[in-house]
């Protein structure tokens, strides 16, 4: 079992699995209570007599599963690692156990697996996994900010008009983007959160020059554009949740940009897996497109859990499967 090697690799990545699992029972704790305090009947609504719109929320959650994997594929393309496919896949899945976790860091432990069961360096998937980090990031600022523009707030009707509104947001993007890729101390951090364990600064340097060079070439724009997919179908699949309540005013880019935020709200929270601050903003988010409390907290719990602990509960369950080399 991958759960095996993980603590074979290190004792102290037991500690990671009960952290894990604790967080998971703190989201029941707070869902509960955000489910009490809206109006509990309503999810129960969302569940029993929307089975339909599930149905097929369940099914783009999984495309998007599949559209990141293919991106993972795309990144360690260049890499030629020499494993089979079936096992990269549950490696890949099981990794997803940990996505619960302060920007998805946990996610680094697919290093470790495949490092145990195929013996590839921990330091080679190293740049692949904050590739994909970052791209997740763009993917989400990319969208928040092209659906924003379709959405009925204020502020967004003002920016529709104001030619030169628009040009600032570029600028202040762009220079926030660029600020953010040049920050030597910034992607230091990001190393050592992913992976703690201590290196030398030679090998640091290393690191970061073949960063840089992945971040400044093509492999980075393509991998945000290919995770804008998977992040626009779970906005899609909010906005099916909603539909399925004959909410016929309510489009596909308000719920993009609606998750969109609410997840980007939740990362920069650095909670694990934004476990409240996501849900809290999504449902503010909704309210002022005039959709009722009740039915917006249903909503958002129902897409938060097809989506974060979907993925989460597939990966625990690929974490417990025999591992074959």
């Amino acid at each position: 079992m991958d759960i095996k090697l993980l603590i074979k690799s290190s004792p102290r990545n037991i500690d990671k699995i009960y952290s894990t699992l604790s967080i998971s029972l703190i989201a029941i704790v707070v869902y509960g209570l955000i489910a009490f305090s809206s109006n509990s009947s309503e999810l129960i609504n969302v569940i029993i007599k929307n089975t339909n719109a599930i149905f097929k929320v369940f099914l783009l959650i999984i495309i998007g599963l599949s559209v990141r994997f293919y991106r993972w594929k795309f990144i360690v393309k260049q890499l030629n690692l020499n494993i089979p496919l079936l096992g990269e896949i549950k490696s890949w899945l099981s990794s997803q156990a940990f996505l619960a976790t302060p920007g998805g860091s946990g996610l680094a432990i697919r290093a470790i697996l495949i490092k145990e069961k195929y013996g590839v360096p921990i330091k080679t998937l190293i740049t692949p996994l904050i590739i994909e980090r970052l791209s997740d990031l763009i993917a989400i600022l990319l969208l928040m900010t092209l659906s924003f523009h379709f959405t009925p707030l204020s502020i967004s009707n003002f920016i529709k008009t104001n030619l030169t509104a628009n040009i600032l947001i570029i600028i202040v993007l762009s220079l926030l983007t660029y600020v953010t890729l040049k920050s030597n101390r910034f992607l230091y951090k990001l190393f050592k959160k992913l992976f703690p364990k201590k290196f030398t600064e030679s090998q640091y340097s290393a690191y970061l020059s073949k960063l840089l060079k992945n971040i400044y070439s093509k492999k980075l724009l393509i991998s945000s554009l290919i995770g804008m997919v998977a992040w626009a179908l779970e906005g899609i699949g909010l906005t099916i949740i909603l539909k399925s309540y004959k909410i016929d005013n309510f489009n596909a880019l308000w719920g993009i940009f609606t998750h969109s935020a609410g997840n980007l709200i939740g990362a920069i929270s650095f909670l694990p897996g934004g476990l409240g601050t996501a849900e809290a903003s999504m449902i503010s988010i909704l309210t002022f497109f005039k959709i009722s409390l009740p039915l917006a907290s249903a909503s958002v719990l129902m897409i938060r859990l097809m989506t974060l602990w979907l993925a989460s509960s597939i990966g625990f369950i690929c974490l417990l499967l025999p591992t074959k080399k």
